[in-house]
């Protein structure tokens, strides 16, 4: 058996189980139920422990448990010392020392009892040229060991691996040495090492008795390494032309295609981008997986999960949600999809010229610098800048689109410049050392955190400026623009500073505290709509523009 799960589930998985407790071998079709458990044993080793089946007969009346090894023929003891632990060793020929005559500690955390047959050194091991473990020689010796905390029970014999699951001699059931010894252990050392409830950790599950170890949970649906889960039944892939790429996305070199696990075509990359290739699956030496492209490695998966990926020449990329590391060169791709990707074990970002748009809304950034300035569109809404510290981002030049609602920006400068549009909605830029906005067409920055003492230079906004619910009492010097569309300052707090809108063709003001405007200027229209002294006792202006008496009356006459 332990050949078998070598070549399953790996040799460090198997060596593992050895040395954990050899007789998990001997539980019924343990192959099968760690088929799924994937290559590292140690998580679930205290669960495939609790597999052990010891029934304890109890009849109410245990009797000593070296009485009983007594009758079966045994001198036995309790090892409660080092020197009492390893007092057996005389009796192991070399090279099947048991693994407890190493550990200084092992009378601490279990309860040992050592039996020696009496007939002892009449058992020769040169009688025995063929091993059972359960024969004369092998159990004329036996270490039974108890877990202190419970729920663990392995019986060793004179032979220890020089045969299959020595360390589970008698199954590891004290009864079948004689009946009544596992009763009477229990109640001698006052712990259970029969069957115990043992839950499995995060990141498994149990199917139909399989233990299965999965990657990633959708709806419901459990994908693993070369499989996953669906409605309670396992489906394996064909592992010379699947690949399993992560968020339920299963790559299919015999159609050269991406699905996802109901058949249905996902567009990961282009359609056509892997048509007219040879494609191939290389498995690394370091146990990732690799998709070639004719000479070019397209993506890396591990653990059922891709986390490198450099498309060169698809005009479509979309990674969403995927979890990505290393140098990753998005140079190729002309519009990119990392909405909710984790891009945190990113050494490297690159984007070219070539990329139209981006859409990084939720994303979780590197520590690394980032160029976006030749991004057409630039989405980042909710991005959380923070952990990139002093690094440097450069926004892009000339876009239609930036948005950087609910971002938090770290310690950086702002420059946009020629954007038809930059969204700051709800974004914190409390951080951030300077803001330039150069030839901005709309600006939004509703609810905007703003950062203290900082120039704000709005003059070049040519379409729409939105300051609605914006604090901007800790700016320094305002420059609003003399001419533009619209302006809506609904909420919006500004310092001691002069305010010209008189270019403004809409103008929304609310509820906006302008109290503290040393010099505001309001479009004409604005005021024959609006009373003037109305609107100087709501804003509480200290001046407002003088306007000819008559031409005001005139204005207001004609409205």
């Amino acid at each position: 058996m332990y050949d078998i799960i070598k070549k399953q589930n790996g040799e460090r998985f198997a060596r593992a189980i050895r040395d954990c407790d050899n007789g998990i071998f001997d539980v019924p079709n343990i192959d099968k139920i760690v088929k799924y458990a994937g290559r590292n044993a140690e998580p679930i080793l205290q669960y495939l422990a609790s597999l052990k089946n010891i029934k304890i007969v109890e009849t109410g009346n245990p009797q000593n448990p070296f009485d009983l090894l007594d009758k079966a023929g045994y001198n036995a003891y309790v090892a409660d010392t080092l020197g009492k632990q390893n007092a057996i060793r005389q009796y192991f020929a070399p090279g099947e020392e048991l693994c407890t005559f190493r550990d200084a500690n092992r009378y601490l955390n279990y309860y040992i009892v050592n039996a020696v047959r009496k007939d002892v050194d009449n058992i020769n091991r040169k009688d025995f040229k063929n091993p059972q473990r359960e024969d004369e020689y092998g159990t004329s010796v036996l270490s039974i060991q108890i877990l202190k905390k419970g729920g663990f029970i392995s019986i060793k014999n004179r032979y220890n691996h020089t045969v299959d699951n020595s360390d589970n001699t008698y199954n590891s059931n004290p009864d079948n040495i004689i009946v009544g010894l596992a009763e009477a252990l229990k109640h001698y050392f006052n712990v259970n090492f029969s069957t115990r409830t043992v839950l499995l950790p995060d990141g498994y599950v149990l199917i139909s008795g399989q233990v299965c170890k999965y990657n990633s949970e959708i709806n419901n649906t459990y994908f693993g390494d070369d499989f996953y889960i669906c409605g309670g039944n396992i489906v394996d892939l064909n592992r010379d032309y699947q690949l399993m790429l992560g968020r339920g996305y299963i790559y299919d070199n015999s159609k050269k295609s991406i699905t996802d696990t109901s058949g249905e075509d996902k567009v990961l990359f282009d359609t056509d981008f892997f048509q007219n290739k040879k494609v191939r699956i290389i498995k690394n030496k370091d146990n990732t997986v690799s998709l070639f492209a004719d000479s070019e490695r397209v993506l890396s998966v591990e653990n059922g999960e891709m986390f490198w990926v450099k498309p060169k020449s698809s005009t479509l990329v979309d990674l969403t949600k995927f979890k990505l590391r290393g140098h990753l060169d998005f140079s190729g791709a002309k519009n990119l999809g990392l909405f909710g990707i984790d891009l945190r074990g990113a050494k490297s970002l690159r984007f070219s010229e070539k990329t139209d748009s981006i859409n990084l809304n939720n994303a979780k950034l590197p520590e690394c610098d980032l160029d976006f300035s030749g991004i057409s569109r630039l989405d980042m809404y909710h991005v959380d800048f923070s952990g990139m510290k002093r690094k440097s981002v450069k926004f892009p030049k000339n876009a239609k689109e930036v948005n950087l609602g609910w971002a938090k920006l770290h310690e950086c400068d702002l420059e946009f410049n020629n954007v038809d549009t930059v969204v700051l909605a709800s974004a914190n830029l409390s951080s951030v050392r300077k803001i330039n906005f150069a030839n901005v067409g709309r600006l939004v920055m509703w609810n905007t955190i703003m950062p203290q003492n900082c120039d704000l230079d709005f003059a070049n906004i040519t379409e729409k400026l939105s300051l609605g619910q914006v604090n901007l009492l800790g700016a320094r010097n305002i420059k609003m623009p003399e001419r533009i569309n619209g302006v809506d300052l609904v909420g919006a707090k500004l310092p001691a500073c002069r305010v010209d809108l008189s270019g403004a063709k809409k103008l929304e003001l609310g509820n906006a505290d302008l109290s503290r405007v040393t010099d505001l200027k309001l479009p004409i229209w604005y005021l024959v709509k609006n009373n003037k002294l109305k609107l100087m006792n709501k804003y509480r202006a200290h001046k407002m523009q003088n306007m000819d008496y008559l031409r005001y009356q005139n204005l207001l006459k004609s409205r």
